[in-house]
């Protein structure tokens, strides 16, 4: 299971704190920041503030 971090509010948090935070949390979920390189094929799981444009569009599991 993939979890996307895409916070889109860096006055708050970043992707990347948000993963260290996460990563101890979920052991058995793979947590990718928006700006990590790769195929969004596997992405189950989407953590966001506020959405990109078009973001739902580049994930085949959640735009179905």
């Amino acid at each position: 299971m993939t979890l996307l971090i895409d916070i889109n509010l860096p006055e708050w948090m970043s992707d990347e704190e948000l993963r260290a935070i996460l990563r101890p949390l979920l052991p058995d979920v793979t947590l990718r920041c928006a700006s990590d390189a790769g195929d969004r094929d596997d992405v189950v799981m989407l953590a966001t503030a506020r959405i990109a444009p078009g973001r739902i569009k580049t994930l085949p599991c959640l735009s179905g």
